[in-house]
């Protein structure tokens, strides 16, 4: 009589080597999200006071609306709006001055050096814009350059040193 095997031979499997890099990789890999995980533990009251300076920074100052994002509960709150809204009154009175003279100041440069373009007889070659926050002067290219060039014509040096000196 033939015996029997107790127990069926183990079929090898040749391609498995890569296994035991992955088994090792996976295992750092839960490791450094346990350690981040660790890490990240929230202290409440430092939580607290970071929301605190977070709230108090992003709702001061002025915005699209008169009043800032703060609500306090307390009376003192009318007469924090009353000052803020006339500190926020003087300053749009600053800018707004600031602002009407340097549109003065831009006509003075304006009228300067249209009567410099006027004197030489560049009305064709150069021109002058104003808007209520720039002066801009248009200098054509064949004034500057010749047709095909990159250097400057010799000529032409004079009068942007000229509009510079204006």
């Amino acid at each position: 009589m033939i015996k029997k095997k107790r127990y069926n031979e183990h079929e090898e499997h040749v391609n498995e080597g890569w296994l035991i890099p992955y088994a090792d990789l996976l295992t750092l890999l839960l490791a450094l999200f346990i350690v981040l995980y660790a890490m990240s533990s929230i202290d409440a009251k430092k939580y607290e006071e970071m929301s605190k300076a977070f709230n108090t920074y992003f709702s001061s100052g002025s915005g699209v609306l008169s009043q800032s994002g703060i609500i306090e509960s307390d009376m003192s709150m009318d007469s924090t709006v009353n000052v803020k809204q006339t500190i926020d009154r003087s300053i749009t009175k600053q800018i707004n001055t600031l602002v009407n003279l340097e549109q003065i100041e831009l006509e003075k440069i304006q009228k300067k050096i249209d009567s410099f373009i006027q004197t030489n007889g560049f009305e064709t070659k150069i021109r002058t814009s104003l808007t209520k926050t720039e002066l801009t002067i248009m200098i054509s290219d064949n004034t500057l350059y010749n047709s095909g060039e990159s250097v400057i014509k010799p000529e032409s040096r004079a009068i942007v040193m000229a509009i510079s000196m204006i």
